[in-house]
């Protein structure tokens, strides 16, 4: 199955663009979890915009649970038993995880044959014909085919899982000639400017473009922030030019527009007489870039940095002969029998489906089969953003985060039953990362000890609770827990009890190991801090009475037959009573619902264990 087009938007720097007509939002994607690409295939100026998952933007805001949330429980559980929708958590902004952002864009122009009549010394724009792009959801592969002047090129690009790297060749019948550059970041849709026009932390980064041999690429740092994590962070992306054409280097001026880049001129390679060029790409971030203030000077005395020198290295050693390998899941086809017959492009099954009262079949086929090829693209290191691993401009909304109310799950509610085991290895990776700071989410939020309290919002490298007010009180959404296990639990009865293995280096340091069985080190360990959350957020002074009426008893240290305990405070997210200013409540019906699926999981789970050490002491009894 593919997706194709006839048509394509190139993407400009420094575009105007319609908020609602964007060009990236048309680019085609290709990812391995980690790594990703969205390309334009514009034929004559291509764009790439190069993705890591694991590329945050850094702010001002704090990176800890506000102290005073321990100090509120009991107002907010007065303010609810009272039916006191004045208390407004005490005036709180809420505050926001990081922002994820953009790697590096590379435009690859395609010259055109000399002008000998007009300008002898220009050459024009060549002639297009015969173009098509598309994405081979077996293979995981962008494609690009047209006609310039009557020489035929075809350009493909995938993300290699093998050796994380992204792979982009491009093959002409005739010697073509191209320039390869790296645009300004600040060319890119809304860079330094959030919601409601407020500046944006990327104002204060630094860049720098270089040219080294066969490699162009730029080093980032990241805003200095006290209190962040990636105070000396920063990101690179590298990608190294292999031709059988002639290689040189020149440089333009710098746009005055782009003013966090540090140097005076932009690098640009150019090639000539080729009939094959091959773009190997490496990008990746650190939280050892070195100090903010000797950024400059190191990059003008060609210091180097360990993060460039990774990247560097990796790209060098990239076999560029690799070929993508299928993704497989054919237990999984869609065959839609009807509708149309012939073949359609994209926005021709969009044309006709605006006349159809029913879906076309043939419509509904390659919408299935991109969903799908959108999960595997971005299966096995984490669990899906909100934008996937994919975003074209700076300061999405929400963050293009993880949103674990609803977006999360719904992302993944399919991996389980459509075969997708690495995106489930993936999704428990995701988990791993957050557990502890969702245990000091508990503690620091209701007292409690090995629990946890996941929070509405995670930017991948952390998950505290930060991001609550009067109008979304996260800080008291009790279900989240219960909701993330529900996958693992499904992947156990998919799978059985398998086992995992990581190379992340985090996940490795965090835990002591790189292998995980999914029972032991990942479901059961969860599902009992999960489990002494609801156990311990019942609390005797307030309770059903045996009418079910809602009840507050200062001192009362136990319930009575048929009295009891509310879960409260509690908050079921974009809902609240009507006509009542607070969404604090009491015994949501999610947290109800959440609590029985922990209480089942964790039942079964203990009759699993009998029944498994029953078993060894049979066999133990059987041999000796």
């Amino acid at each position: 199955m593919i997706s194709f087009s006839k048509h394509f938007r190139q993407i400009k720097p420094y575009d105007d663009y319609n908020v609602t007509d964007v060009p990236w939002h048309e680019a085609m994607a290709a990812g391995n979890g980690r790594l990703g690409g969205l390309e334009s295939c514009a034929p004559v100026e291509d764009s790439i915009i190069y993705q890591n998952v694991e590329f945050v933007m850094p702010s001002e805001e704090p990176r800890h649970v506000p102290y005073e949330v321990t100090s509120q429980l009991e107002e907010a559980r007065q303010s609810v038993i009272n039916f006191d929708d004045t208390w407004n958590i005490h005036d709180r902004k809420r505050t926001n995880m990081y922002c994820y952002h953009p790697g590096h864009m590379v435009r690859i122009v395609l010259d055109g044959q000399l002008d000998i009549e007009k300008q002898p010394d220009i050459k024009g724009q060549p002639d297009i014909s015969d173009y098509r792009r598309w994405t081979d959801y077996k293979t995981g592969t962008i494609n690009t085919t047209f006609k310039a002047d009557k020489t035929s090129v075809s350009r493909s690009t995938f993300v290699s899982r093998k050796q994380n790297v992204i792979i982009t060749k491009i093959i002409s019948d005739k010697a073509i000639d191209m320039s390869v550059s790296i645009d300004d970041f600040e060319s890119m849709p809304k860079f330094g400017v959030q919601k409601n026009n407020v500046p944006a932390p990327e104002r204060n980064m630094l860049y720098s473009r270089f040219v080294s041999g066969d490699i162009i690429g730029t080093v980032v740092h990241y805003p200095e922030y006290e209190g962040s994590e990636l105070a000396k962070g920063g990101f690179a992306g590298v990608t190294r030019i292999l031709t059988d054409g002639e290689m040189s280097v020149s440089s333009k001026p710098k746009d005055s527009r782009a003013y966090t880049c540090i140097d005076e001129t932009a690098p640009v390679i150019n090639i000539l007489h080729a009939q094959s060029i091959t773009l190997v790409t490496y990008i990746d971030w650190t939280d050892d870039m070195g100090e903010y203030c000797e950024f400059r000077d190191r990059v003008k005395n060609k210091d180097t940095f360990a993060l460039l020198d990774k990247c560097i290295n990796r790209v060098k050693c990239a076999d560029i002969t690799e070929e993508p390998v299928s993704l497989g899941h054919d237990n999984i086809e869609l065959k839609l029998g009807g509708g149309y017959s012939g073949e359609f492009a994209n926005e021709e099954l969009l044309d006709l489906q605006k006349n159809e009262h029913d879906i076309i079949p043939q419509l509904l086929e390659r919408l299935y089969y991109n969903g799908l090829y959108g999960m595997q693209a971005c299966a096995g290191t984490t669990a899906p953003r909100l934008s996937g691993l994919w975003v074209g401009e700076w300061n999405l909304l929400w963050r293009s985060a993880y949103t674990m109310d609803a977006n999360v799950n719904i992302q993944v509610s399919g991996i389980n039953s459509s075969g997708l085991y690495e995106a489930g290895a993936g999704y428990m990776w995701f988990i791993l990362r957050q557990i502890p700071d969702w245990v000091n989410n508990a503690a620091m939020v209701y007292g409690m000890k090995d629990a946890v309290l996941i929070p509405v919002n995670t930017d991948g490298h952390r998950a505290m609770m930060v991001e609550y007010d009067i109008n979304y009180p996260f800080q008291y959404w009790n279900a989240g827990a219960g909701w993330m296990l529900i996958p693992i639990y499904e992947f156990l009865q998919t799978y059985g009890d398998a086992v995992i293995t990581t190379d992340d280096v985090a996940l490795i340091k965090m835990y002591g190991k790189d292998t995980f069985d999914v029972r032991k080190d990942v479901y059961e360990p969860l599902l009992k801090k999960t489990y002494n959350f609801w156990k311990q957020i019942g609390n005797p002074e307030y309770y059903t009475d045996t009418d079910g009426n809602a009840r507050y008893e200062k001192g009362k240290c136990s319930l009575n037959e048929s009295e009891h305990y509310l879960i409260i405070p509690s908050f079921s997210p974009e809902n609240k009573p009507f006509g009542y200013y607070s969404a604090i409540t009491a015994n949501a019906a999610m947290d109800i619902s959440a609590a029985k699926d922990v209480i089942n999981m964790y039942t079964e789970m203990l009759n699993y264990t009998r029944l498994m050490d029953m078993s060894r002491l049979y066999q133990r009894r059987k041999h000796s």
